[in-house]
């Protein structure tokens, strides 16, 4: 988890989050978000807009730590409108009647997955930059988060497909920081998930493909070579 947080590499966020909830001139920003909400009628779409604005939100959560240099309450009162945006997301999402089998269902939960992925991911690198009760306010977030996305994918998504989503994002971040950090949120969203739910099952196997990368990756790094020996009680391996 302490490697995961040194990735702080700009894929993880928007690239420019704009005015930021200091700037005075910021209801300006809230008032186009409203504004959206209300013309955007679908409601498949008006869920996938609040999941642009939870990652708006993120990073502006980034870039005002970077800005002010940790340690504001400013932070701690940006967090409070993402959790809000959660709630709405959320409430949106319940709304949804079909499942992954209709292609937009499919794309949406694609992209819930991606962005949950990537808040997770900055929230995990400022938590071990911060004061106690920034990092707090971070870690209830990051519950809050998998426990919205965990009722998200339990409720629009099939077994085949939640399996085929995390494999290919497992595929796409190979590095050891990258799996680490996806570990962690598999993990928080495996505890989150009712225990009669399939997806639970799918969690667990995923998770221990993830191990078996990381260990993989962590004799990579330390220039480990394995040497299997074929006995008859079973295959002893020997590290070298």
């Amino acid at each position: 988890v302490a490697l995961a947080a040194q990735d702080t590499s700009n894929d993880t966020v928007v690239e420019n989050p704009g005015i930021l909830p200091t700037n005075p001139f910021y209801f300006i920003k809230s008032w186009r978000r409203t504004a959206q909400r209300t013309i955007t009628l679908n409601l498949i779409k008006k869920t996938e807009l609040e999941l642009d604005i939870l990652n708006e939100k993120s990073s502006e959560i980034s870039r005002l730590y970077d800005v002010l240099d940790g340690g504001s309450e400013a932070i701690r009162d940006a967090v409070r409108p993402y959790n809000e945006s959660l709630d709405r997301f959320q409430s949106y999402a319940n709304g949804i009647k079909d499942n992954s089998k209709n292609i937009q269902v499919d794309k949406l939960l694609n992209k819930a997955l991606e962005i949950a992925i990537k808040n997770y991911t900055v929230f995990n690198s400022l938590e071990n930059r911060s004061d106690l009760r920034i990092r707090e306010s971070l870690e209830r977030s990051q519950d809050k988060l998998a426990e919205v996305m965990a009722n998200l994918f339990s409720r629009l998504d099939i077994q085949d497909n939640f399996q085929n989503r995390l494999e290919k994002l497992i595929s796409n971040n190979e590095s050891l920081v990258q799996l680490l950090t996806i570990g962690e949120f598999l993990n928080d969203l495996e505890v989150k998930t009712a225990p009669d739910s399939l997806l639970k099952d799918v969690l667990f196997q995923i998770k221990e493909n993830i191990s078996v990368e990381v260990i993989y990756n962590l004799i990579q790094i330390a220039q480990i070579n394995i040497l299997p020996t074929f006995q008859a009680t079973g295959i002893k391996l020997k590290l070298l």
